[in-house]
């Protein structure tokens, strides 16, 4: 568990940046230097960075360790604040332009990039999550340009930052590795953050009938309002009986797993025959999956992963989505909080009590 506390310290008007210590060590809002970009990157103003189980999960060390002075933070928006050196600019920003940036930062050469799978490259950083390139929880930050996605100005940027992680992972686990099609059921197991964006894209997507199962009963409601059809508390309700009683016994088309410790074994008992399980997200490292194989087998399932998303290709999609007025990321915000209450945004969101949670930093 996060301890609740934060340290302010610093002198005239040197950069702030919410500092890592340490598992089981609160944040500390200390004074910084100024990034020095890399040949390649942009240096972004940041306005806002959401809070996500990822980053639980980067400062417990359930990931790669983080080193000691590191700044987390991977869901960002805010303003281009100037160019580094040897910038191409793929999408012509300007200084003041509005932005989301993305926290798969891939090499762009690899045989994985070329496919165009950024999320799967060799060379892969997670600005934020991997020790080597600070994250979002600072005034600035400094990023590879092709990262740094253009948005538009009318759209309220505090909210927008929840596009670069949620709504990314949910419109990639539905599209290119869940391929829901219209009129298809689905059941999302976890209402968070991961799981309020995947029902909402789900709804734009045209299925037919949605789920919302989950173990905390105030998620609930939230589900609905982005557009579950109906939700099963968890705690109270079996959650395999219901879905089946609405299918009448055939079971969805699609079960997403967006717990941030997921079991499997609820979503693999209500998909129909031939039916499909995505596991979205960063999970521990060596988290277990139960699997009953001659039944995995003879009903012919499919189970795949979802790691994040392609950024030149998924991120420009969701952005257009916002802009058509489609698609609403404030809509899972549950509460915003300054950069000096940033320990209290993510014991929030571990006890539950947002959906997602944005630290506004400007």
């Amino acid at each position: 568990m996060l301890i609740l506390s934060s340290l302010h310290v610093g002198w005239g008007n040197a950069l702030k940046a919410a500092v890592f210590h340490g598992p089981n060590k609160p944040l500390t809002v200390e004074d910084v230097a100024d990034p020095d970009p890399e040949p390649g990157d942009i240096v972004v103003r940041v306005q806002a960075c959401g809070a996500c189980h990822s980053d639980l999960h980067a400062m417990m060390d359930h990931f790669v360790p983080l080193d000691e002075g590191h700044i987390p933070g991977h869901e960002v928006s805010g303003r281009v604040e100037r160019l580094g050196p040897h910038c191409k600019n793929p999408y012509d920003l300007r200084e003041g332009d509005p932005v989301i940036v993305s926290w798969i930062a891939s090499c762009g050469a690899c045989a994985e990039c070329r496919r165009g799978e950024e999320n799967l490259c060799r060379y892969l950083e997670m600005p934020g999550l991997t020790p080597g390139r600070p994250g979002g929880l600072a005034e600035l930050v400094a990023v590879p340009e092709h990262v740094v996605i253009p948005f538009p100005e009318t759209i309220p940027l505090e909210d927008a930052s929840v596009l670069s992680c949620a709504y990314g992972t949910a419109f990639n686990a539905l599209r290119n590795r869940g391929h829901l099609r219209g009129g298809e059921s689905m059941a999302v197991f976890g209402c968070g953050g991961l799981g309020l964006a995947t029902i909402q894209l789900g709804t734009i997507f045209g299925a037919s009938l949605i789920v919302g199962v989950d173990i905390l009963e105030e998620k609930l409601p939230w589900a609905q309002e982005v557009g579950a059809n109906f939700v099963v508390d968890a705690s109270r309700e079996d959650p395999i009986g219901r879905i089946l009683e609405a299918t009448h016994q055939r079971g969805v088309d699609l079960a997403m797993e967006a717990q941030p410790e997921p079991d499997l074994v609820s979503s693999l008992e209500v998909v129909r025959r031939g039916g499909r399980v995505v596991i979205m997200g960063l999970h521990p490292m060596g988290s277990k999956i139960p699997m009953d194989i001659m039944g995995f087998s003879l009903y012919n399932l499919s189970l795949t992963a979802c790691l994040g998303y392609s950024p030149r290709r998924d991120l420009p999609q969701l952005v257009n989505l916002v802009a058509a007025n489609r698609l609403d990321p404030g809509s899972i915000v549950s509460r915003y909080y300054t950069l000096e209450a940033v320990n209290e945004a993510y014991a929030d969101l571990e006890r539950g009590r947002v959906a997602r949670a944005v630290v506004k930093i400007r």
